[in-house]
């Protein structure tokens, strides 16, 4: 194989073979990763379209020779190849738009916060592999969409995660590049059935993620960048549907967090910010579903209380998943609280923990009740409304139901507020509800009006192509069963029959990431 420039000929001297040395002279020796993404190229037809060269002086491929074509016709084709060809097929899902595009604009002022711009300049990266730039287009027109439950122009995986990665400065930023593909190949694997395939392309880019993000963790300068690349591998895990392992992600980051001598600094930008956002939210939401809070207290090393108090006292917290600090600060008492009552025996403790909570709940519903009842309001006004109402009902049910063990006749007028909340959040959105409280309403469902909104509403959230929601519908049903069985057992009213839907996931083998 020799590389002859176009003005000069290349003269026989009549042998069949040619020295390996002469056959690339003068050329750059082609760095690792750049043989890696060379290799990928030769899974594009010839007649895709556009250019799939490389800057820096390697845009002669040596393995250009190995043209896809040359096995498009065999029965066993490429993964990456079927991959490609189908992402044509993608329309009907409105999902695909041009990357040039879409990262152009999260550079406007008005669409984006992200602290680092998009650097350098998109017109001078290398070309994507094709399938990296359809998955890269999943990601910021689906996935980061769905990662909140309506849209905000603070939407940190929509602004800042594509924008921080697609910069590859550094380990850091490669491993959330690989991350985010993981994420959105898994959405999609969910979302078309296409387990087997876009699982294999998930899995390599998650691969590549764990190899570049081991290196960032000892490097100050790169914490926050690797905070989010774990958050996304953690999303990642989730998104499969039967991840058990999304927790280590979860402890990993935290321990990342407490390593560093001085984190007040990660409060100070948006994109690092709301990382930790995220990380204290998926902390509290993720302590709900264990069977006890005990382990919180047997990890002192990992007692986050007051990085995690900082966290909750920063902007807007919460907005991500749609509740208020207030909810969230409730919600993680009532979990703390679980964990200390079997240890505290003094008299009155928990009536004293009990009327703390129901002030600030109560609070919380007036000004909510006074937000929802305001003249004329806008769809995005309502969907806020809803969303937050439907958290400040769910933590009610969750403080009865775990810290006084009431059945669920004693909860039923918030489980029917909920689904109100949940019917009129999709009466003027499309958009993905935050699952914890209309969760929560579901497995104490037990009246033929609830179970059929509860039905209807889980019949909803298994269209985002999140593999946990699977997960979440047979655990609501599994309750459902226990409890009609149980009454048809015994003669009990329904009403009186509590299922501890923790012990169901437990009997199942699942741990369920509810959001």
């Amino acid at each position: 194989m020799l590389d002859v420039p176009e003005a000069e000929s290349h003269k026989s001297d009549g042998r069949r073979f040619l020295r390996s040395d002469e056959t690339w002279k003068g050329w750059d020796v082609i760095p690792d990763d750049h043989v890696d993404y060379l290799i990928t190229q030769c899974d594009i037809s010839d007649d895709d379209g556009g250019s799939n060269t490389l800057s820096s002086g390697t845009s002669r491929s040596p393995f250009a020779v190995f043209a896809a074509t040359t096995c498009a016709s065999q029965q066993g084709r490429d993964i990456s190849a079927e991959v490609v060809m189908e992402s044509e097929t993608l329309h009907e899902l409105d999902l695909v738009m041009d990357i040039d595009t879409t990262l152009a604009s999260l550079q406007e002022p008005e669409m984006s916060m992200a602290i680092l711009p998009l650097s350098p300049g998109l017109s001078d990266l290398p070309d994507l592999h094709r399938t990296e730039k359809f998955l890269l287009n999943h990601y910021v027109n689906h996935v980061a969409v769905i990662m909140m439950p309506y849209e905000h122009y603070r939407n940190p995986w929509r602004t800042h995660y594509p924008s921080v990665a697609y910069t590859m400065l550094s380990s850091g930023h490669r491993a959330l590049y690989d991350a985010i593909l993981a994420h959105a190949a898994f959405n999609l694997s969910v979302l078309r059935g296409d387990e087997q395939r876009m699982s294999f392309v998930g899995s390599r880019h998650y691969t590549k993620a764990i190899q570049q993000v081991l290196p960032s963790l000892t490097r100050n300068e790169e914490a926050s960048i690797a905070m989010a690349a774990i958050m996304t591998l953690m999303m990642t895990e989730v998104y499969t549907g039967t991840s058990t392992t999304w927790r280590a992600h979860l402890q990993g980051a935290c321990t990342l967090l407490q390593q560093q001598t001085d984190a007040s600094h990660w409060l100070s930008s948006d994109f690092s910010c709301t990382s930790l956002q995220s990380l204290r939210i998926i902390d509290i939401i993720g302590s709900t579903s264990r069977r006890s809070a005990t382990h919180r207290l047997q990890e002192p090393e990992l007692d986050m209380r007051g990085l995690f108090g900082n966290i909750q006292r920063t902007r807007d917290f919460g907005f991500t998943i749609g509740a208020s600090q207030t909810i969230l600060e409730c919600i993680a008492d009532i979990t703390e609280i679980r964990s200390k009552k079997s240890l505290n025996n003094e008299s009155g403790w928990l009536d004293i923990q009990l009327a703390r909570l129901l002030s600030r709940l109560n609070a919380e519903r007036e000004r909510c009740s006074a937000f929802s009842t305001q003249e004329d309001p806008s769809e995005h006004e309502t969907e806020v409304a809803s969303q937050q109402s439907a958290f400040v009902e769910a933590a009610y049910i969750y403080m009865y139901r775990v810290l006084l063990e009431v059945p669920p006749k004693q909860v039923q007028s918030y489980v029917s507020r909920i689904f109100e909340n949940v019917t009129e959040f999709y009466a003027v959105s499309e958009g993905n509800f935050s699952i914890w409280p209309a969760f929560i309403a579901a497995v104490e469902a037990y009246t033929p009006d609830d179970l059929t909104r509860a039905d209807r509403w889980l019949s909803q959230i298994c269209r985002f192509g999140m593999g946990n929601r699977k997960a979440v519908k047979e655990v609501v049903e599994e309750v459902w069963r226990r409890r009609s069985e149980i009454c048809e057992r015994s003669g009990i009213e329904m009403g009186m029959i509590t299922v501890d839907w923790t012990q169901v996931i437990m009997d199942f083998g699942f741990d369920v990431l509810i959001v």
